[in-house]
């Protein structure tokens, strides 16, 4: 895997906000002083979670849709690119899939956070078909729990208000999304 450091670098201050916009097509951000964090922003209830942060010396992707960067002090970045190595390609999208699961702790509504995550996984893991998108492995109420941090029986309910909505719908062991009705 070989990455190669572009010739874009930009002084950030301490406290300002940087979107996605500002960092265009970067793979990477290298955090060559200070320290920086990308925060999650949820919609729904206006909280944002810490995702990811960075001290000097430490690389991270940089804010993607519904995230910022800040630096928390006076800080200096340089963009880094990975160019076409799919190892380095299939690593940067695992980091992203992680990123965008703990931003989904920034809703406090249980049914937000259980409807990003079947929507992670199905974008993921599912498989399209004429009715919607079919997320097809064994997918417990408990486990599905545990990846949003609610309790068995709050994801029952949740799941139910997806269902009432017209967005979920179980299918023996396997969940189909309407993704029209996202």
């Amino acid at each position: 895997m070989r990455a190669t450091s572009a010739t874009r670098a930009a002084a950030l201050a301490a406290g300002s906000i940087h979107s996605a916009l500002e960092f265009g097509d970067v793979d990477l951000l290298l955090v060559e002083e200070g320290f920086v964090v990308v925060r999650a922003l949820c919609s729904e209830s206006g909280r944002a979670v810490v995702a990811d942060d960075a001290r000097a010396g430490m690389t991270l992707l940089p804010p993607g849709r519904d995230e910022v960067l800040e630096p928390l002090v006076d800080s200096r970045v340089s963009a880094v690119s990975v160019g076409d190595d799919p190892l380095a390609r299939a690593l940067l999208d695992e980091l992203r899939r992680r990123r965008e699961a703990l931003g989904a702790f920034g809703s406090v509504r249980h049914v937000v956070r259980v409807r990003r995550r079947l929507l992670q996984l199905a974008r993921d893991h599912g498989r399209v078909t004429p009715t919607g998108v079919r997320i097809d492995f064994r997918l417990t109420h408990e486990l599905l729990g545990e990846m949003v941090g609610s309790v068995r029986e709050t994801v029952t309910r949740a799941l139910d208000e997806l269902e009432a909505d017209g967005f979920v719908r179980r299918d023996g062991h396997a969940y189909m999304l309407d993704l029209a009705a996202a």
